[in-house]
């Protein structure tokens, strides 16, 4: 998804019942300049479309592959 201010957001995604919902992949996320970014475009996308989004970084999927696991 594309801001209207031309912020990269990396998904946006609707299930079977209709609902939305963004995503945005976060690879470093120790480095604060891409974190920043990262966080403004989903936090636009977010206001402009009114509905919910998620940062993934590789701990947060991992962490949810086990949990679906267990």
């Amino acid at each position: 998804y594309l801001t209207k201010n031309r912020y990269e957001v990396d998904f946006l995604t609707q299930s079977i019942s209709g609902k939305k919902k963004l995503y945005q992949v976060v690879w470093d996320t120790n480095d604060i300049t891409t974190m920043t970014r990262e966080q403004r475009a989903l936090k636009e996308a977010q206001a402009e479309l009114n509905i919910e989004g998620e940062i993934v970084t590789a701990d947060s999927y991992i962490l949810n592959i086990l949990r679906s696991a267990e």
